[in-house]
């Protein structure tokens, strides 16, 4: 009989995680431009049940965007503030290593790089921001597990350019990219493109920024075509570290749902399964793969999706799969 075991090996990396637009606040210090994660609302008086009939069932929208722009107060809108880790972030991560961290996960805020995420020149205050903190992990002893895009693009590019449903957006991103890896390249550990590839669509505005009530009828052509898009570039910003800093792995990520059949039926089995390929395993086939899964076909007919590709788009993305 073998021995429990006790303890971690002397490898594991013990960590912890944050995003940017949960915790740094600042929304609007160090240059940083608006995102779109800074346009979202939430009534701080909701019970948790009211708080998930709007994520459920009103979802992000016009209206909501509208005011937001032209609010600029942080009472509705939580993620403006965070936790104050722009101003705290030393003390944080000395409490992060007096826990014994080995690895934090944050991620850096695009329009705190290029405020507009069209600019031509970086907003330097930022970069320097950010190789102070992911240095005070250094001196810490800590891991550094960076997430490129978390959500929050500059919401710049939602309202003068449509957000991922144009494809200039992945240059903005892939020159962002570049970026942040040549100026911050030396003080991370791991690279991620993407936070939850797939909350695309469990969650719209978050995954590629749409508004619902703003798209035509077949929602989910929509969504379907900005994931094509962030496809792309993932596949570009792939590219960019193993050019820039080859020794740096870069991984892919998805909110792993678990679907279980509700009866021992072949029905219910194959259900599962497809529920399982749709929600799941499609984006990290195609991160990890290099390709559109030929499942993916049969959901696409069914659905009368349609997805625009430019050429040379499926060869990128099948040179460029994660670590």
């Amino acid at each position: 009989m073998s021995k429990l075991k006790h303890g971690f090996d002397s490898d594991f990396l013990w960590g912890g995680a944050i995003s940017c637009s949960q915790a740094d606040g600042a929304w609007n210090e160090g240059g940083k431009g608006k995102s779109t994660q800074d346009c979202r609302w939430l009534d701080g008086t909701w019970t948790h049940d009211q708080i998930e009939d709007k994520h459920q069932n009103n979802p992000f929208c016009h209206d909501e965007l509208m005011n937001a722009l032209a609010d600029d107060g942080v009472e509705f809108y939580p993620f403006r503030r965070g936790n104050d880790f722009y101003h705290r972030y030393r003390e944080d991560i000395a409490l992060f290593a007096e826990m014994g961290l080995k690895l934090f996960r944050t991620s850096i805020c695009w329009s705190r790089i290029y405020p507009n995420g069209d600019d031509l020149e970086p907003n330097r205050e930022g970069i320097e921001w950010y190789r102070s903190m992911l240095g005070e992990c250094k001196k810490h002893g800590i891991k550094t597990f960076v997430t490129m895009l978390h959500y929050d693009i500059p919401v710049n590019l939602v309202t003068t350019y449509g957000g991922w449903k144009n494809r200039k957006t992945i240059d903005f991103f892939a020159r962002y990219v570049e970026t942040i890896v040549t100026e911050l390249g030396d003080l991370v550990d791991f690279w991620l493109p993407f936070n939850e590839f797939n909350a695309a669509r469990f969650s719209p505005w978050d995954g590629v920024c749409l508004v619902k009530d703003e798209e035509g009828e077949n929602f989910d052509r929509a969504i379907f075509q900005c994931l094509h898009h962030e496809f792309v570039a993932n596949a570009r910003a792939v590219e960019i570290v193993h050019r820039l800093s080859p020794d740096t792995p870069v991984g892919g990520m998805i909110a792993r749902f678990c679907t279980y059949p509700a009866t021992c039926r072949p029905e219910d089995n194959m259900q599962a399964i497809h529920d399982d390929q749709y929600s799941n395993w499609f984006y990290t086939d195609v991160m990890a793969r290099g390709k559109y899964p030929a499942y993916m076909n049969r959901y696409f007919d069914a659905c009368d999706i349609e997805i625009q590709m430019e050429p040379g788009d499926e060869e990128l993305i099948a040179r460029n799969t994660v670590d």
